[in-house]
């Protein structure tokens, strides 16, 4: 038999609860083939059956309602479905009488068994039933605690909803069975009460490579903040300490991690593609910084620390030759190199330097006068005012530290001396012992003579009288020559005031020529 086919007007019919199903009542004929399971059996409509002609029920007699059916009996029935028509009782009793004969023959040939129904099979098939029932003007058999489930796409959300007959509501026959099934009713209360509320997919939890990939934007712009960090703060190289690259370095570092492990991470490929332009921005911008410092701006810097050095000592060096000229349109000459004096034992003895008499002339005239010119400069009487600092005499990026017994120190040394050689006797720069010369005896032109120079380090005292010295090896060379902190070269004053800066790559041979004044160089 097949299922009756509901009315096209009727309601569709609704999946039946798991319990529901189980409390369904046998008919004769389910609880006869509970013996015998071999043999199909025919579903029984409803528990209680419509009313029939009085004919019928005089002819029929009254038979007991059987109990509750068990889950695995339900799920060895056939999928037959009743047709709920009375006028079938007389085909029920042929297949009856047909399954009967059928388990004879069994006995002599085995048939096969009818495979087991499912549970959604059965639970569809009380709906089946359900609805034929309203469709006859029945009583429905709807039991509590039935599930009605809409379906939903992934457009809508789920919404789970229970039916009217829910958790103790509804007849008050199915109040009388739940003392039968008290343990039954104690394993439903355990399970999660369902939930009327609506789903919204925002509410649910993101998915990994959700998450994932918002892990990795975040990366990705820490990582191109710490490039362009670190392309700032290679700047720092500028500046002459060591530490300065150590902030960039870091933070390119820092930025190449994170866009590795941005661009290798659980997003994969599927990232957007600003993260990857960032991540790749940033590995970009941290490689930049940890090379743009010693490469670039470590270069820079010294060149600019230079220049700006040569600059400030180029200006004290102005400064020296326009007292030097003051010097010498004042007394018709330029101050004495050093003044010597021989005492009663016949020992020579400095006293003072021509940087001491240039005093006046670079705005030191107190200075000048706290001295005491007939006691050397070394003497204690003069040391106070010898450990005075003049800043004229300072060159750029020199120690100004006090040497031994507190002297002030000077970062320049006059040209002087004398120069004995194959060609005769010659005079370097206009300095020497006890003599003052004059701008007529540099014959070599005032432009062609050099008159002081800068000294890379072993710094004199600026009152020593023997603070000059010829030109050297060459500039850097030697601690008796001339050079610079820097070490890069020599700046270097003129006799006509003008000043020059000569590097290290300077022939000795053309510093020596200009360092004579009656030399007859070309």
């Amino acid at each position: 038999m097949t299922d009756p086919v509901p009315d096209a007007e009727s309601p569709a019919p609704r999946r039946r609860g798991l319990w529901a199903v189980m409390g369904q009542t046998a008919s004769p004929e389910e609880a006869a083939a509970e013996e015998s399971p071999l043999a199909p059996v025919e579903d029984s409509p409803t528990e209680e059956s419509p009313p029939a002609p009085a004919a019928v029920e005089e002819a029929t007699p009254s038979v007991p309602a059987p109990g509750r059916r068990g889950l695995w009996s339900l799920m060895r029935q056939t999928p037959t479905e009743p047709s709920g028509d009375p006028a079938a009782a007389p085909a029920a009793e042929s297949a009856i009488e047909a399954a009967a004969i059928a388990d004879n023959d069994a006995k002599e040939s085995p048939a096969p068994i009818a495979p087991p129904r499912g549970l959604f099979s059965l639970m569809q098939r009380a709906a089946n039933v359900e609805a034929q029932s309203d469709d006859d003007g029945l009583e429905s058999w709807a039991t509590p605690h039935s599930v009605l489930r809409t379906p939903h796409s992934p457009e809508s959300p789920l919404t789970l909803t229970l039916s009217p007959q829910s958790r103790g509501e509804g007849t008050g026959e199915v109040g009388d069975q739940e003392e039968d099934y008290d343990e039954d009713r104690e394993e439903e209360d355990l399970a999660p009460p369902l939930s009327t509320a609506l789903i919204d997919p925002a509410d649910l939890e993101p998915s990994r490579y959700v998450r994932a990939a918002a892990q990795a934007a975040r990366q990705s712009w820490i990582g191109l903040a710490c490039g362009v960090g670190a392309v700032a703060a290679s700047a720092l190289a500028l500046l002459p300490q060591v530490w300065v690259g150590f902030p960039a370095t870091g933070l390119g570092f820092a930025a190449i991690i994170a866009g590795y492990l941005t661009l290798t991470g659980a997003a994969g490929r599927e990232m957007p593609i600003s993260t990857r332009a960032a991540s790749a921005a940033g590995m970009v911008f941290g490689t930049l910084g940890i090379f743009l410092g010693p490469l670039f701006f470590s270069g820079l810097g010294r060149d600019l620390r230079e220049a700006t050095g040569q600059q400030a000592t180029g200006k004290h060096l102005t400064e020296i030759g326009v007292a030097l000229n003051r010097h010498h349109d004042q007394h018709s000459a330029f101050p004495v190199g050093g003044v010597f004096t021989r005492d009663a034992a016949g020992v020579v003895k400095g006293q003072h330097g021509w940087m001491t008499f240039l005093l006046p002339f670079v705005n030191e005239q107190e200075l000048y006068q706290s001295i005491v010119q007939d006691k050397p400069y070394d003497d204690p009487v003069n040391r106070a005012a010898m450990g005075r600092d003049v800043v004229t005499y300072f060159a750029a990026g020199g120690d100004r530290a006090k040497i031994v017994q507190g002297y002030a120190v000077s970062h320049f040394a006059g040209v002087g001396g004398e120069i004995d050689d194959a060609t005769g006797l010659s005079h370097v720069g206009i300095f020497q012992r006890d003599e003052a010369v004059k701008k007529e005896e540099v014959t070599d032109g005032l432009s062609n003579t050099l008159v002081v120079g800068e000294l890379a380090k072993t710094y004199p005292p600026w009152g020593d009288p023997e603070n000059w010295r010829p030109i050297g090896r060459g500039l850097n060379k030697s601690v008796e020559g001339f050079g610079s902190a820097a070490g890069n070269g020599a700046t270097f004053l003129l006799a006509d005031g003008s000043v020059r800066f000569f590097n290290n790559q300077t022939d000795p041979k053309l510093l020596l020529k200009l360092s004579t004044r009656d030399g007859g160089e070309e």
